[in-house]
């Protein structure tokens, strides 16, 4: 019987085991399922048909997982936790394996509740789990223990950050940060996005117009990242009407579009990164490969180091016989040695792909005139005591539809009560709070009017508008 370890991580899950005291094992498995015909697909075999019956596939069951119900396609009484049943159990019944005994990596976006129920999912496959380990500690345990560091990885729906620090060799967890809606998901549909309006302009063909031609579009998505990465640009070609149509990709406009959903990420690494004399960011692989991402991180002030792929689970390979001397534990370890080996740091970023340092604003622009951002509430719309350029009123504009909020750490656009919809920032509508940024542009009403954020004083690429005139 061997020891595997398993990183529980929604872009893919990785299994790997020991072969001749080397790491092995089978493709990330994304987490996707589909049902079909009656049938139950999940992993690569339901992402390689997602885009062809997307009404009825489900990718959420491992960021939600529960016993709550799911909405129809799907049986009735079928549960998140019965998809990821079906995941691992067809992940872990590998031919000519017996992998009954697990040391799981799981990311801090868990809770209690969660790492029960994927206890009570192993047991019910007849699995040992010898120890849980939080996959930020297990990753970043292959290099030195800097004093203070943060940990970057990407699920498929959220960001987790954690920040850690060193003590004695050791590596602890101190804290974690979850940013909902800034995981790979939404940054693969905006290069998506990106993408079609390339093909668009340049070939008047719409690769979103027909489901072939969108799984192509996402099918090959990860390898034309990894060509960006290594080269800057890429040929992406795709077969519509019996023939390739095929466009050349740079990564500018990737990287561009790509950091609308990771604002909330950029944002907190500046203010961590201004807290702390050595702002080291350890990416995993898989936010290394996110478009423009370690440039941006770099404009941030911090220093991107890309640990190796596969380190959470190499890792807790490495520390099996730690786990194995306890016996069975269902406690979460929060702390590693750490080990001296090799992280790669990012490349220097290419000088037409690297990002602007994401700026507090200071002031709002509407046609021309500036307001400032005070330490005051700033309130937005047609009424009294709001921007003074909108008081004559516009199609579409409500009376207050929110207020700019300057806060100590970030500037946040609050929407008012019913004016969500109607409220937007960089074209999408803000639900609950959203930080600004200088480059960002707000949208009141529809048609509406759209208000600029600039940074005073800033001589980067975000501050397009120019100095605000005299008032």
């Amino acid at each position: 019987m061997s020891v595997a370890a398993l990183e529980l991580n929604d872009c893919g899950l990785v299994l790997r085991w020991l072969e001749d005291d080397r790491p092995t094992g089978p493709a990330p498995d994304p987490a996707c399922a589909l049902l079909q015909g009656g049938e139950l697909l999940t992993g690569r075999a339901a992402a390689a048909r997602a885009r062809l019956h997307p009404r009825l596939v489900h990718e959420r069951y491992w960021a939600d997982l529960d016993r709550s119900a799911l909405p129809p396609p799907f049986p009735t009484g079928l549960r998140p936790a019965d998809l990821a049943h079906a995941q691992l159990k067809r992940l872990l019944g590998l031919p000519g394996r017996s992998l009954e005994s697990l040391v799981v990596a799981v990311p801090g976006s868990f809770t209690p509740a969660q790492l029960g129920l994927l206890l009570g999912i192993a047991a019910s496959l007849d699995l040992r789990v010898r120890g849980l380990v939080d996959s930020a500690v297990a990753a970043s345990s292959c290099v030195p223990a800097p004093p203070r560091g943060l940990h970057l990885d990407v699920l498929l729906h959220c960001a987790v950050l954690t920040e850690l620090e060193g003590v004695d060799g050791e590596l602890r967890r101190r804290r974690v940060h979850v940013l909902a809606g800034a995981g790979l998901a939404a940054v693969r549909d905006a290069c998506v996005r990106e993408l079609a309006a390339t093909f668009v302009e340049r070939t008047r063909f719409d690769p979103l117009g027909t489901a072939g031609a969108e799984q192509q579009l996402h099918d090959r998505l990860p390898e034309l990242l990894r060509e960006l990465a290594e080269s800057g640009h890429a040929r992406l070609g795709l077969e519509a009407r019996g023939s390739t149509v095929g466009v050349d990709v740079d990564g500018p406009g990737l990287s561009r579009a790509s950091r609308a959903p990771l604002r909330e990420v950029l944002l907190l690494v500046r203010e961590w990164a201004g807290s702390t004399t050595q702002a080291q960011v350890l990416l995993s692989h898989r936010a290394a490969a996110l478009p423009g991402l370690p440039a941006a991180l770099s404009a941030a002030g911090a220093e991107p180091v890309v640990l190796p792929e596969h380190a959470a689970t190499t890792a807790a390979l490495r520390q099996r016989e730690r786990f194995e001397a306890e016996g069975p534990s269902h406690r979460l370890v929060l702390r590693l040695p750490c080990r001296g080996e090799s992280a790669a740091r990012a490349p220097a970023p290419r000088p037409q792909a690297a990002e602007p340092v994401l700026q507090r604003p200071t002031h709002v622009v509407f046609e021309g005139r500036a307001v400032a951002i005070t330490d005051q509430p700033l309130a937005l719309g047609a009424g009294p005591e709001v921007v003074p350029e909108l008081r004559s009123g516009a199609a579409g504009v409500r009376p207050l539809h929110g207020r700019i909020i300057p806060r100590p750490d970030a500037v946040v656009l609050t929407p008012e009560d019913g004016a969500e919809g109607s409220t937007l920032l960089n074209g999408r509508p803000v639900r609950g709070s959203a930080a600004l940024a200088a480059g960002d542009r707000i949208g009141l009403g529809v048609p509406g009017v759209e208000l600029a954020l600039i940074a005073v004083g800033s001589t980067g690429p975000e501050d397009r508008h120019g100095p605000p005139p005299a008032r």
